[in-house]
């Protein structure tokens, strides 16, 4: 069961997002690759990487062609720099065994790919 409790790794500067992919396993870097995504907060982008049970939420939304089937909650996003509590709710019953899947578009910020001259890696 997911406890809600955020092991979000953030990082302002590229150089030690690189820095940080360094230290770790080849095969986790290549995870961490896929799973990582641009915030917002307080008027700064950051590359950030789910490193909790989040990072087993995947992707759906319109250009997928899936519908999410749980969403973030509408409280303000100021909790997520402190490592508080996260809350995801339910928008319709989920089976055992079901996928977990919500639409990134609703965190991930587009123009933050260009800001850390990531180009195109963040539309895989």
């Amino acid at each position: 069961v997911w406890t809600g409790k955020l092991y979000t790794a953030s990082f302002v500067d590229e150089d030690d997002f690189q820095k940080f992919l360094a230290t770790i396993r080849v095969d986790i870097a290549c995870d961490v690759m896929h799973w990582m995504y641009v915030e917002k907060f307080e008027d700064k982008y950051y590359i950030s990487v789910d490193l909790d049970d989040g990072s087993f939420i995947n992707n759906a939304g319109p250009s997928w062609g899936v519908e999410p089937n749980i969403v973030d909650s509408p409280a303000d996003n100021s909790s997520i720099r402190d490592n508080s509590s996260n809350l995801m709710f339910a928008i319709k019953d989920i089976a055992v065994g079901e996928e977990l899947l919500c639409d990134y578009s609703d965190f991930d910020q587009k123009e933050g790919w260009d800001y850390f001259e990531l180009g195109d890696i963040g539309e895989l």
